[in-house]
């Protein structure tokens, strides 16, 4: 035999994994409060900046749309620019500015040349800190986000998951689209946005991130000039306290006449981003559903080839968020597919993850860690989540270790706590009139439309 043969059959092994330092970078604050952090890469002359505001569509006070809403709203004008000044003198130094928005924060992100910065730097404070939330501006973005969620409400994937959001949060914030709902967003007026910006939107809620050709030097100085007299007294509204989770299975039904096939939504509440099995849980949900090999795919799509895809989720956020698992199958397979879910939840419960199964998916983990730090933006991005989230570097410069300390034990652990499919809520939208027959077995069944 050749002793150089090579098995091409079977996958070469994996290679050994390496640590991976967490790049440095400076911390420091301005004389008003706000927090800064620097990270400086050199490598070219583009520098990215965010101002991220602490507080995000869990702070709607009853006006689901709102957060976001605010946020899309403070580019569109202020004491000394319009709308057009704005995005003209940000066009004009090459830069851009975007908005964003998610449970737990607003964010205002400039992208430019590091010899713009200044330019840069001065229209961010200015739409940050002096948003007029001009009358006629919000009404052109009001009859977008009013076609936007039309066009979502016609979505069976978006009514399922919205269903869901429902059905395990009722009126608390989490239980409404981050967009709003039509009649949210019909009644939003101006001064709705006015007052959330004047609780939120201060120094003591506010830090900023630079990342990419700038030193801490003159990022700091530039801060100072621009952000350094700003100030507000913060009056910040906290996210409700999350109701009390269903006890038993229910199912809810968003009916989407003539559909051929269901959108399926199976979860409940999930865990909090700060939750000290945080990494043992996202090790468990990536073998139950996080990646292409993952049990859910293997079993739906690949050996009974009912859907194109299936993938489950923890949405983290500062308080537990859904855990959620996510098909589009064939009518006639709903039924079968919404158990093989369930059995699936129920096999990670059961019994520990196969030593061969368990390190293919650290390797998997390990390999997309190295890709979420490739560019100064994105080191950028970890530093704003581990600011919101509290945890500290040795997260990120031991998580190449701690990933491969996770056993099949702590899955198991984490799979008993954090996954409860005997009291799960399952929402479809497709055919209710055949829906409700073929799922009355799970549950409750209530049928209810979510065109709102």
């Amino acid at each position: 035999m050749n002793k150089f043969a090579v098995d091409i059959t079977a996958p070469p092994p994996p290679a050994p994994p390496r640590e991976l330092a967490f790049p440095h970078y400076d911390a420091f604050v301005l004389g008003n409060g706000v927090q800064a952090f620097v990270y400086g890469n050199h490598a070219f002359p583009l520098v990215s900046v965010t101002a991220v505001i602490r507080s995000g569509s869990g702070c709607n006070d009853g006006i689901p749309g709102l957060a976001s809403m605010t946020s899309e709203m403070l580019p569109k004008g202020t004491p000394t620019r319009t709308a057009e000044a704005i995005a003209f003198q940000m066009e004009f130094a090459g830069a851009s500015i975007v908005t964003g928005s998610n449970w737990d924060a607003l964010t205002v992100r400039c992208s430019v040349l590091s010899r713009e910065l200044r330019t840069a730097m001065e229209v961010l404070s200015d739409v940050v800190c002096n948003a007029t939330f001009p009358a006629p501006e919000l009404e052109i973005l009001r009859r977008q986000r009013l076609a936007g969620i039309m066009q979502r409400n016609a979505s069976p994937g978006a009514l399922s998951m919205m269903a869901l959001a429902r059905g395990v949060f009722g009126d608390h914030p989490f239980g409404y689209a981050q967009d709003g709902v039509l009649e949210s967003v019909e009644r939003m007026s101006r001064d709705d946005l006015e007052e959330f910006a004047s609780r939120h939107i201060a120094p003591g809620n506010v830090f900023l991130v630079a990342g990419g050709d700038v030193s801490r030097s003159a990022f700091q100085e530039l801060g100072e000039e621009f952000f350094g007299d700003w100030s507000r007294e913060s009056r910040v509204s906290a996210v409700p306290e999350l109701p009390l989770p269903p006890e038993s299975t229910r199912v809810i039904i968003a009916p989407k006449q003539d559909a051929v096939q269901s959108a399926i939504a199976v979860g409940h509440r999930g865990i909090a981003r700060s939750d000290p099995d945080f990494l043992p849980a996202m090790v468990m949900n990536t073998v139950l559903g996080g990646y292409f090999g993952s049990r859910l795919n293997l079993n739906l799509r690949e050996e009974r080839g009912y859907t194109y895809g299936v993938n489950s989720q923890f949405d983290v956020r500062r308080l537990p968020g859904l855990f959620f698992v996510g098909a589009e199958v064939r009518n006639e397979v709903t039924r079968d597919a919404v158990e093989q879910i369930l059995v699936e939840m129920r096999g990670m419960r059961e019994e520990p993850v196969p030593g061969d199964e368990l390190e293919g998916v650290k390797h998997y983990l390990a390999g997309m860690f190295p890709l979420q730090l490739e560019t100064p933006a994105q080191v950028a991005a970890s530093i704003i989540h581990r600011e919101l989230y509290g945890f500290d570097l040795d997260y990120y410069r031991n998580y190449i270790k701690n990933l491969f300390a996770v056993s099949a034990e702590d899955v198991l652990q984490s799979a008993r706590r954090f996954l409860h499919p005997d009291r799960a809520v399952i929402a479809v939208s497709g055919d209710a009139d055949y829906l409700q027959k073929e799922l009355a077995s799970f549950g409750t069944v209530t049928v209810r439309e979510f065109n709102e």
